[in-house]
């Protein structure tokens, strides 16, 4: 089973958090969300919907 993950906050604990876990290979999807837009990893382009696998 793979697990999705909704992530709040993207700062210090957050990054760590996403750090480990792009090592391991349980997740589908890994989602981060943060009050603070400049933060967020690899931010998608605000009118473009993510790319789809």
């Amino acid at each position: 089973m793979l697990l999705r993950v909704l992530l709040i906050g993207s700062g210090g604990v957050g990054d760590a958090a996403e750090r480990i876990a792009a090592e391991r290979d349980v997740f589908e999807r890994w989602v981060v969300a943060d009050h603070d837009a400049s933060r967020l990893p690899g931010k998608a382009p605000e009118n473009e919907p993510p790319d789809e696998e």
